[in-house]
C-alpha cells in the first residue's frame, strides 16, 4: 500500500508536493519530476508522512488540491490565495 507524503525542499520550506510512495526516499524521487520542486536536488528535499491522504492516491487532482487546502495548505489561482478560510466561497463560484 502507497503511504502520502509531503515532500519540501529544505532551503525555506515554500514549496511542496504531496506524494504518494511506499518510502520516503522514493516519495522525494517521485517529488522531483513535481513543477513545484524540479528545481531542487534529492539532497535538498525532505519527506514527512501525511497521513490525512493516506488511501488518496487515485483521487483527482482537485480532490486532493480540496484535502490539501482542509489541512493546512494554501493555492494561488490567479490573483487569489485559496485557504480553508475561503474554501468554501471558491468552491461555490467554480474556481477551483
Amino acid at each position: 500500500m502507497l503511504k502520502a507524503y509531503v515532500v519540501s525542499e529544505n532551503r525555506n520550506y515554500e514549496h511542496s508536493a504531496l506524494v504518494f510512495a511506499e518510502i520516503p526516499n522514493k516519495a522525494k524521487q517521485g517529488a522531483l519530476g513535481n513543477d513545484n520542486l524540479c528545481d531542487y536536488e534529492y539532497i535538498e528535499l525532505s519527506a514527512k508522512r501525511a497521513k490525512y491522504a493516506d488511501g488518496y492516491e487515485n483521487a483527482t487532482e482537485r480532490e486532493l488540491m480540496i484535502l490539501n487546502i482542509q489541512n493546512g495548505w494554501w493555492y494561488e489561482i490567479g490573483e487569489q490565495r485559496i485557504t480553508s478560510d475561503n474554501l468554501d466561497e471558491v468552491l461555490a463560484s467554480g474556481i477551483i
